[in-house]
């Protein structure tokens, strides 16, 4: 809530994009943008302003996709219920691949790609 401006505004740490208005009604429905750390397919407009330090950036559409409240425990028992073949083909689905189209290898293959994502600095060189 930008207070000076009697708004709301969102923040995009991948665009680098920081006061983008957001209209109340998205607040409304969803009330978790009011924490960080909440992942959305978002449609951006562009709207020219002569506002000083205004953004001319203006949310047109957006759609929560990531829960920002995980219980982890829960999260570890769930995972004890797949064998490591499953839970190899449930990542591969997630990320758009096929696992049938794989063999155990190429998916490990496939899968190792994604490391640079979750560690810092890590290079596949």
């Amino acid at each position: 809530m930008n207070e000076k401006k009697d708004r709301y505004e969102a923040s995009f740490a991948n665009l680098g994009l920081r006061r983008v208005a957001i209209q109340d009604h998205f607040i409304k429905s969803y009330q978790k943008l009011l924490s960080e750390g909440v992942w959305c397919i978002v449609v951006i407009g562009y709207l020219a302003t002569d506002e000083k330090d205004g953004s001319p950036w203006i949310i047109e559409s957006l759609k929560p996709i990531q829960v920002s409240n995980v219980n982890l425990e829960e999260y570890k028992q769930l995972r004890k219920a797949f064998t490591k073949a499953e839970w190899v083909d449930a990542i591969m689905q997630s990320i758009g691949l096929s696992p049938e189209e794989f063999t155990f290898r190429t998916k490990l293959l496939q899968l190792s790609r994604l490391v640079p994502f979750a560690e810092n600095n890590y290079s596949l060189k």
